[in-house]
């Protein structure tokens, strides 16, 4: 009978680095240890880096340092369970980056260049510079909302119609993320969505707030998260 070896999971502060700043307070960073076949492997929380950022500074409210742990362990446990097959360690830790990457930051990202090309095409184009500049410092989603308050009704309807063409999912996702998540933990990572229950839920949201579109917003993900590639 083959031997079975077990795949070892630690999230821990590594005190072999310098303190860092998370949301005002030193703290030494988040860093993974996994062990498999008597051999080990380290490399940075994603979580940790992702949430230092002071865009998850939200009304006063910081993420907790054993949040993100218990969020850690979790993926593990998950990647353990869903990929009992995987047998080196570089097939884990790829495991890992592909489950954790956050759908709202990534998406976010491919959203804001897609409107620099239509705002540039609408001859709008020191909008289109200023929201470059501005990105990093907010999620966009409250940009978008400043902005169509402001702009005309035929101008925001032109831009929802040419991102929509574009199959761009960021403003519906984080929508969904801001009325189901408690502040400040805005994600939402391909392990959670992965869970049939998150993708019941985000349906009914489409369903609800956006009938006439929810089943090409779903194919826009599904789409999306296919672009990152796959767990190993």
């Amino acid at each position: 009978m083959a031997k079975v070896y077990k795949k070892g999971f630690k999230v821990y502060f590594n005190d072999r680095l310098k303190a860092v700043h998370f949301h005002g307070e030193a703290t030494l960073p988040l860093y993974i240890q996994v062990v498999y076949r008597s051999k080990n492997l380290i490399f940075k929380s994603y979580l940790f880096d992702l949430l230092s950022s002071s865009r998850y500074d939200i009304n006063n409210e910081t993420p907790k340092l054993a949040d993100i742990i218990s969020f850690e362990t979790e993926t593990f446990e998950f990647i353990v369970e869903a990929k009992p097959d995987i047998d080196r360690l570089d097939q884990l830790q790829l495991a890992y980056n592909y489950y954790s990457t956050d759908l709202c930051t990534t998406s976010e990202k491919a959203y804001i260049v897609q409107l620099y090309l239509v705002l540039k095409d609408m001859g709008l184009n020191s909008m289109a510079l200023i929201f470059d500049k501005v990105r990093d410092e907010q999620p966009f989603y409250y940009i978008m909302v400043d902005l169509f308050r402001i702009v005309e009704t035929s101008v925001k309807e032109q831009i929802i119609k040419s991102m929509d063409s574009s199959g761009q999912i960021y403003p519906y996702l984080f929508e969904f993320v801001l009325k189901n998540r408690e502040s400040p933990y805005y994600f939402l990572s391909v392990r959670e969505w992965e869970n049939e229950s998150t993708r019941a839920q985000f349906s009914g949201f489409l369903e609800h707030a956006y009938p006439n579109k929810a089943k090409k917003i779903l194919r826009g993900l599904d789409r999306w998260i296919k672009t990152l590639g796959s767990p190993v």
